[in-house]
């Protein structure tokens, strides 16, 4: 079902569309719930914790779910988890932000996520072994968009998981500003206090589908685990191993996110 969604929301795409591009579990959910509430405050609307208004490509009728939406926005917003754009369009077509996260924690929160489903449940061999497994997927979906970056580096903005924890307001300026918001820190401000990580976990729990805005194919599911960092779980042998295909591909990444006006220090 989401392959025949996905194939049937490819041939929908427009070259004014944006995706939200990230290797599961690496902050794609919340970063959709920012920029929904940011967006729908500059159209006038009323927001509260909740509220995503970006589409799951492979969940979703895009088509139906924007007309669906009172927006008068000169772009649409679409969540992809695709290494690549899509496989029958030129790579620079489509204009991308795109959410990394430390391989060790992406990998660890994604094998946690695949325990919620039983045919998981059933071949589980441990996290240590899901994310040795998994660990050169993670580094193709990052060189897939280092690469694009490199061949089309207007088309492509870089935010890592930790930037946006550490500066969640910082982060959500500058991606807004590179959207072409100059002067909105009192939007961002607003969007940032509503969708803080424990205010979601906490609206996750009502399973409320309506109110966190996530109208999906097969039901409701709690996206919402832990959020924090370097805590994988992974043991010493795994983790070194982990870190070494796949830290320098994210150092790499790093030096491509935006310069915030005020970062700390992890």
């Amino acid at each position: 079902m989401l392959k025949k969604r996905y194939w049937l929301n490819q041939a929908r795409l427009r070259n004014s569309d944006i995706f939200l591009a990230s290797y599961p579990r690496s902050g794609n959910t919340w970063m959709r719930l920012l920029l929904s509430d940011a967006l729908l405050q500059l159209q006038g609307v009323k927001t509260t914790t909740g509220g995503n208004i970006i589409p799951d490509i492979y969940k979703v009728d895009i088509d139906d779910w924007f007309q669906n939406l009172e927006q008068s926005l000169p772009f649409r917003l679409i969540k992809t988890h695709e290494p690549l754009f899509f496989e029958k369009q030129p790579d620079d077509q489509y204009r991308s932000i795109y959410l990394f996260r430390s391989p060790e924690d992406a990998l660890a929160s994604y094998y946690y996520y695949t325990l919620r489903y039983p045919k998981y449940q059933e071949s589980d061999q441990g996290i240590d072994q899901f994310c040795l497994e998994r660990v050169s997927q993670w580094c193709r979906h990052v060189e897939s968009y280092l690469r694009l970056k490199d061949k089309a580096p207007q088309q492509v903005i870089f935010l890592s998981y930790e930037k946006l924890s550490l500066n969640p307001l910082e982060s959500l300026q500058a991606i807004m500003k590179l959207l072409g918001w100059e002067r909105c820190k009192s939007v961002c401000k607003k969007a940032v206090r509503h969708q803080k990580f424990n205010n979601l976990k906490s609206l996750s729990k009502q399973e409320d589908p309506e109110k966190l805005g996530f109208w999906e194919d097969g039901g409701y599911q709690n996206f919402f685990r832990q959020g924090t960092l370097g805590n994988s779980g992974l043991s010493e042998k795994y983790l070194i191993e982990v870190e070494k295909q796949a830290m320098p591909l994210y150092h790499q990444a790093t030096q491509l996110e935006p310069v915030l006006p005020f970062e700390f220090k992890s």
